[in-house]
């Protein structure tokens, strides 16, 4: 069991509370695709944002003291808590975390609030937005029907899924992805 765990247990919060909190963070990660190292980064820092004690300390570290205490909090190796805060890192490209100036990585102060239970709204709100663009039709891609057929079942089953499109830029990957979406009527 790691530090970053016992804090969030041992938060004083209700077991009720402390199940929304876990599950408010797989929420986080399903949406954003995260690695589980990632969701440690973003649970200490989460905690550092609820605890001005384990915040003030932070403030103090440089970055590789930052990253020695991550790892030691949160049971991840130092090289995947340096990945994690890559600036081509998902967590930084996102938004979802914030370099203020090296070291204090800060949490979003949306998916702050939203893991203490303190905004309803989705975080997919916050962090996407409506495409209102002109679609092409699907039977304008030079794409076998077959093709089409699986990615329309993907997008329109209950489960998440990832669809990996390929090829030379200009090629028509992101007007292809638009059709099929509207295609399926997904947004």
């Amino acid at each position: 069991k790691n530090v970053l765990i016992g804090l969030l247990s041992t938060s004083g919060r209700t077991q009720r509370a402390k199940g929304e909190l876990f599950g408010r963070l797989d929420e986080v990660q399903r949406l954003f695709g995260l690695t589980k190292g990632e969701v440690h980064l973003v649970s200490l820092l989460y905690c550092c944002s609820q605890f001005s004690p384990l915040e003030s300390l932070c403030e103090d570290f440089s970055k590789g003291g930052f990253v020695r205490f991550a790892a030691l909090a949160s049971g991840i190796s130092r090289l995947e808590i340096s990945k994690c805060l890559n600036t081509n890192g998902a967590l930084l490209m996102a938004g979802i975390v914030s370099n203020a100036g090296c070291p204090q990585y800060q949490l979003d102060a949306d998916v702050a609030s939203y893991l203490a239970g303190l905004s309803e709204t989705p975080l997919a709100e916050r962090f996407s937005k409506k495409d209102n663009g002109k679609t092409h039709a699907v039977a304008s891609f030079n794409v076998p029907a077959q093709s089409v057929e699986i990615a329309k079942s993907l997008l329109t089953s209950d489960q998440p899924c990832n669809i990996l499109l390929y090829g030379q830029a200009g090629t028509g990957k992101t007007e292809f992805a638009r059709a099929i979406i509207a295609g399926a009527d997904k947004e």
